[in-house]
């Protein structure tokens, strides 16, 4: 009998409810008390190419675990303590420096594309404004909160 089991790139669905039980699994592993992990971590992870499939999956997470504080959620800072071992399956959007226009890939997930853009357009308004966040949150149509957010969730200073 032959079992085809499509990596972890191609089931991209399936992460938030491994993340769930890979945290539940290595809490116990570790006696650790379980965390949540954030609605913003859980896309971030989304996002990532892995390409040792669950097995780098567990081994993000274990190391968000041990580094993290105790009982805190982890978010996506809490996995980036590490370097990143994996880049996206391939850029979702290009963009010429200096130019206003960027390009993008019709076959990523959504997820990524807009993400990707999303930071990219934070990124040029923060770069337009000399860095004033209040202009940056107007120029972008958002709230200073939203963006102070937004910077958070992107890694964004």
């Amino acid at each position: 009998m032959h079992i085809s089991v499509p990596p972890l790139r191609e089931r991209r669905e399936d992460i938030p409810d491994l993340v769930h039980h890979l945290i539940a699994r290595l809490s116990a592993e570790l006696q650790l008390e379980p965390v949540r992990v954030t609605p913003h971590a859980i896309d971030w992870l989304m996002m990532q190419a892995w390409p040792g499939n669950v097995r780098q999956l567990a081994n993000v997470l274990r190391r968000a675990l041990v580094l993290g504080d105790p009982g805190e959620s982890i978010g996506v800072p809490q996995l980036l303590l590490q370097p990143p071992t994996t880049a996206p399956a391939g850029p979702a959007l290009t963009r010429e420096e200096g130019s206003d226009e960027a390009q993008i890939r019709l076959d990523q997930p959504l997820v990524h594309a807009t993400d990707t853009l999303e930071r990219l357009l934070i990124a040029r308004a923060l770069e337009k404004t000399g860095g004033k966040v209040e202009r940056a949150a107007m120029l972008l149509r958002i709230s200073r909160k939203g963006l102070f957010l937004k910077r958070q969730r992107y890694g964004l200073s």
